[in-house]
């Protein structure tokens, strides 16, 4: 499968990894869209990660769920 087509984090200009569903080029926490770079899977508690797309991960508990537990948002 192509990195671009599957689900992960990927770095946005604003400089914050943003993760993006898989064959969707907006993040979950909307602010970044048109993003088509390369997703990394893992690193789920970067402190570089958006707050806004780890909050959304564990409010939704979608099939990423299992992202979204390791998932750090300052609990």
């Amino acid at each position: 499968m192509d990195k671009k087509e599957q689900a992960g984090w990927s770095l946005a200009v604003d400089g914050k990894w943003h993760y993006f569903q898989k064959n969707d080029s907006m993040s979950i926490c909307r602010k970044i869209g048109f993003n088509f770079g390369e997703r990394e899977q893992g690193n789920d508690t970067s402190p570089d990660n958006c707050k806004l797309c780890c909050k959304k991960l564990l409010k939704d508990n979608q099939p990423w769920g299992e992202v979204a537990a390791r998932c750090e948002i300052g609990r």
